[in-house]
């Protein structure tokens, strides 16, 4: 047991330490509720993929968030509830009781899956089956997750701890290999 005032410098250390968080916003809110966060100082980060739109008269490229209702802030547990001033956010996203913190690292990750050509999807599921790889080569260098079969089609889903969730990506083996590391 440490001596209060030992305690007491240890809790405001843990309070004014920055972590990633994950905002929960309303339906489309996200490029909104992060630009607002931004002006009042906060270091947002809003993973953003490009998809092609098909309209009567047109196509566009359109930039889409990967995580649909989802801002990552970074700030400390002091800090963290200015965010609520800004219109379109619902609440902090929790896993269990506790909030989600990201990693620094799987912040990382997610910004290699947006660098990412091919199209992402992300699902929130367990994940039971499949056989644990890592990507060696490519920008997604590093990354593990579990191979799955789908349609003679390989595809790699990445497990992002934090958020319980993964993303499917499907791979040209020309150029990424992967590595069985069970």
């Amino acid at each position: 047991m440490y001596p209060v005032s030992t305690r007491q410098t240890l809790n405001r250390k843990y309070i004014q330490s920055e972590c990633w968080y994950v905002i929960y916003t309303r339906p489309n809110f996200e490029k909104r509720v992060a630009q607002n966060l931004k002006e009042l100082g906060f270091l947002i980060y809003l993973p953003l993929q490009k998809s092609l739109r098909h309209w009567n008269d047109r196509k566009a490229w359109i930039e889409t968030p990967l995580f649909r209702s989802y801002v990552f802030i970074k700030t400390n547990l002091k800090r963290k509830d200015q965010a609520y001033k800004v219109k379109g956010i619902l609440k902090y996203v929790r896993i269990g009781s506790k909030l989600a913190v990201l990693r620094e690292q799987e912040i990382e990750w997610i910004k290699q899956l947006c660098l990412y050509e091919s199209k992402i999807t992300i699902e929130f599921e367990n994940l039971e089956v499949g056989k644990k790889v890592e990507i060696r080569e490519g920008a997604l260098k590093g990354l593990t997750g579990f191979l799955t079969d789908v349609d003679d089609n390989r595809k790699v889903r990445i497990h992002i701890e934090s958020l319980n969730c993964f993303a499917s990506i499907q791979l040209d083996y020309n150029s990424i290999s992967l590595k069985n590391i069970s």
